[in-house]
């Protein structure tokens, strides 16, 4: 957090409170795989396991969550496991698209197509979501309320992080009085968070949020 003053003739910057939390693009990116991409590649089938119907393993698309991740399934032992689930599969062809992801590398595509249907969105209420990648071929539209419920919890933990940086530091009530109304403090924390997601609310500029940074301040 930082202060800006006008002093003279020039703007000065204090730092005053800094606080992290490990949320960042790459998990909002996450929430629309899972929603969009990862039922198509088998997330929520069953497997047939001698005389017992078992539930794919949640980890295979929990991988999905970082897309480097995917790569480390593209090992000999992780194909033969795949191929056993797929074989015994209720829905092989799923799980074969999903053994088309690790064998291509096709994880930095797939969140490609997601990015971009998240810059669609900072733009329009509703955007379509495209991949096509070998047997793979989505289309589903995407709204921006859709977008929202995905990320909810996400957005809280933000919000919270951010309501106790400005308690701790005591900004709250300079926030509160310089602002016009309860809806521009809203408006506040609301620029806060969109920062974090890579999504502006309508009327912010977008802001673009790096992957990499796994830890930065609000």
């Amino acid at each position: 957090m930082i202060r800006f003053e006008r002093r003279d003739n020039r703007v000065a910057a204090t730092s005053i409170g800094h606080a992290g939390l490990a949320v960042a693009g790459d998990d909002f990116d996450y929430r629309i795989i899972d929603a969009v991409v990862s039922p198509l590649l088998g997330k929520g089938t069953l497997f047939k396991s001698i005389d017992k119907i078992l539930p794919i393993p949640q980890h295979y698309h929990a991988s999905f969550a970082r897309w480097h991740q995917l790569a480390m399934f593209k090992t000999p032992a992780h194909i033969r496991e795949l191929e056993r689930l797929e074989r015994a599969s209720l829905s092989p062809d799923k799980i074969a698209k999903f053994l088309d992801v690790i064998r291509n590398d096709w994880g930095f595509n797939i969140y490609r197509a997601v990015s971009d249907t998240k810059v669609k969105l900072s733009a329009a209420q509703r955007a379509d979501f495209v991949l096509k990648l070998g047997d793979i071929d989505i289309e589903r539209e995407v709204s921006r309320a859709d977008f929202e419920r995905w990320i909810a919890h996400d957005i809280q933990r933000i919000e919270e992080t951010v309501d106790d940086l400005l308690d701790v530091e005591g900004c709250g009530s300079t926030i509160s009085t310089a602002c016009s109304s309860p809806a521009a403090v809203r408006s506040f924390r609301r620029c806060a968070v969109s920062s974090r997601r890579g999504l502006a609310p309508t009327g912010w500029r977008m802001a673009k949020t790096s992957s990499r940074s796994r830890s930065a301040s609000p």
